[in-house]
């Protein structure tokens, strides 16, 4: 249960700053996020921080 949550925080977290994430598809690789793609725009620290990317 705590594994599962963890999950959905973390894949909650890159979609909110951007990337493209799913639950794994794959049945080698159970209980993990698969990245899809990039996001398509600069995440929110590097904004605030003035750094660029």
């Amino acid at each position: 249960m705590i594994l599962e949550g963890m999950l959905r925080v973390m894949k909650v977290s890159l979609i909110s700053e951007g990337f493209e994430a799913r639950d794994s598809t794959k049945d080698f690789a159970p209980y993990t996020v698969e990245v899809l793609g990039p996001p398509e725009r600069t995440a929110r620290w590097t904004r605030e921080s003035g750094r660029a990317v």
